[in-house]
């Protein structure tokens, strides 16, 4: 067994700044701090905190979350072909909103829009088992399942 240990190219001085490179020599890119280790992307058209960027990207779960067994009842009473259809259009509606609830509504706004897309999404997969029992011949229902619910797998959405 070789254990190998290649020592840095160089050392960056602390209280330093190191610049990732960009085609027009432009510095503001990327700035990272070297003492603090926190890095900081420059230039960019918002400047939100981390526990509000954690909160972005939590709200389309939450809203998923909550919209599970409710689409599931609605599949059940309205049928799946009808929810899927809602589901979608209530996600692509909030995608389309997103620049607009980011920039207009700021952090909330783009929360509130996230929680709407993460219910319409949550209206997707129990649509779709209440078509696959409707659709599906019993003796294939297991096999038609598993190609539909792999794609998930492979982000084939």
């Amino acid at each position: 067994m070789v254990i190998a240990h290649n020592p840095p190219l160089h050392k960056i001085p602390d209280n330093e700044f190191d610049y990732c490179p960009s085609t027009n020599d432009n510095k503001t890119l990327l700035t990272l701090k070297v003492n603090e280790n926190i890095s900081t992307v420059g230039g960019g058209e918002f400047d939100w905190s981390e526990a509000a960027q954690k909160a972005i990207e939590s709200a389309f779960f939450w809203g998923y979350l909550l919209s599970q067994v409710p689409g599931g009842l609605l599949a059940e009473r309205i049928g799946g072909k009808h929810t899927l259809s809602v589901g979608i259009l209530i996600s692509t509606l909030g995608t389309l909103l997103t620049p607009l609830a980011a920039r207009e509504g700021d952090v909330l706004g783009l929360i509130e829009v996230r929680i709407i897309m993460g219910i319409g999404q949550g209206l997707v997969y129990p649509s779709l088992n209440v078509i696959l029992a409707n659709w599906a011949p019993t003796e294939e229902r297991g096999r038609l399942g598993a190609i539909v619910f792999s794609g998930k797998l492979y982000r084939i959405e």
